[in-house]
């Protein structure tokens, strides 16, 4: 396998469709690595973003994640309590948990997310 090198600024931005927001949130995400098994990558890596009053609604998905938060402040709900998050804050989610995300401040929540799978298609979200 040979190395994998991509910039944040060449992945476009990705959302739910608008007729999918009211029920999943108006999250924005990058993936790094994500939709290539041919690459070899056996990681999913992407920033997602939030800006002030928005959310990643409550959703579970089989697949273990771990966010790392890197901008912003916000609260991770999982399987109901909450977690208030800042810069430096990891996170380790287990499979099937129940969890979401919230910035209720004025600053833009910025975290990475990290799923042990080669593409992102794998990952079933069920809110």
């Amino acid at each position: 396998m040979k190395p994998i090198v991509r910039k944040l600024e060449d992945q476009p931005w990705d959302a739910w469709p608008d007729s999918q927001q009211a029920e999943r949130g108006a999250l924005r995400w990058r993936d790094l690595f994500a939709g290539n098994p041919e690459d070899g990558a056996n990681t999913t890596l992407g920033i997602a973003t939030l800006r002030c009053g928005e959310t990643l609604e409550p959703h579970r998905h089989s697949e273990p994640e771990t966010y790392y938060t890197l901008a912003g402040r916000g609260i991770v709900t999982i399987d109901g309590v909450p977690h208030p998050v800042a810069p430096g804050t990891a996170i380790y989610i287990p499979g099937d948990a129940e969890h979401g995300i919230r910035n209720d401040y004025d600053e833009e929540l910025q975290i990475l997310y990290v799923f042990a799978v080669s593409d992102f298609n794998q990952v079933v979200y069920r809110f």
